[in-house]
């Protein structure tokens, strides 16, 4: 949910103090009970009415980081996310790379391949007996 706007914010806290009935307050700005006392609270303890900033941190890429980032995926569409994050120089870890990548709409999807058999048919190898046996 985004935070109520600054004037909306400021129109509470001079209803509050001109004592007019918290329901009345609920119904014209349609908040909840808390979001009023919490306006309320703040101004009273720090003066500001203005939202608290969003917790988390902020993201470390920049707009340049973002671009060699496409760049260097467009230039090798089979790049590694973790030969990414080392060509790149990030102090990321790969699950934070792929979150990042996943805001960009970028997608690296790998699969690993195995080899076929000679009647492309999937080669499968059983141990029996300590020897090896192929099947097809």
């Amino acid at each position: 949910m985004r935070a109520l706007p600054n004037d909306i914010r400021k129109s509470i806290i001079e209803a509050k103090k001109r004592g007019e009935p918290i329901e009345d307050i609920i119904k014209w700005f349609n908040v909840s009970r808390s979001t009023i006392f919490g306006i309320v609270k703040r101004h009273r303890e720090t003066g500001k009415y203005s939202p608290l900033p969003f917790p988390g941190k902020r993201s470390t890429f920049t707009a340049a980081m973002n671009d060699m980032i496409y760049a260097k995926v467009s230039a090798n569409p089979s790049i590694t996310q973790e030969e990414l994050i080392s060509l790149l120089n990030l102090k990321i870890t790969q699950a934070g790379m792929s979150l990042h990548m996943k805001k960009l709409n970028l997608t690296l999807k790998k699969r690993r391949c195995i080899p076929m058999g000679g009647a492309g048919k999937m080669l499968s190898i059983s141990v029996k007996n300590g020897k090896k046996n192929k099947s097809h």
